[in-house]
């Protein structure tokens, strides 16, 4: 698969809330797109880039990082450096491990015992 390319500009998208009647309602419920009168009023919550994930504020005037650094931050990184996350509690094992009266079995080996000092 080939590798992607990302602009060095930003692209912006917003999203928004508009106010639409059952007739309209019914047709994005079908065909999953509204066709607005001239001057509807749309209220944008809020600005994003496409590419980078960052908001306006956040990242206007500078170079989109995506194009220079790619979007592995938005992927998570490799699998074999993840940390292990407890189902229960969705945060890392070590951290919520004395939350729990009997250890977890995923189907893996069980975790090593903590030192105690």
């Amino acid at each position: 698969m080939p590798a992607a390319v990302y602009s060095d500009q930003h692209t912006w998208y917003a999203a928004a809330n508009i106010t639409i009647d059952p007739a309209h309602a019914e047709q994005a419920l079908e065909d999953g797109y509204v066709v607005l009168d001239a001057g509807a009023r749309i209220d944008v919550l809020d600005l994003r880039c496409s590419q980078c994930q960052g908001w306006y504020e956040a990242v206007r005037g500078q170079v989109c990082s995506a194009a220079t650094d790619g979007t592995a931050h938005l992927r998570g990184g490799p699998d074999g450096r993840r940390k292990r996350k407890c189902p229960t509690h969705h945060m890392t094992w070590d951290a919520c491990e004395h939350l729990h009266e009997e250890p977890h079995n995923y189907g893996r080996p069980p975790m090593p015992a903590l030192a105690v000092a």
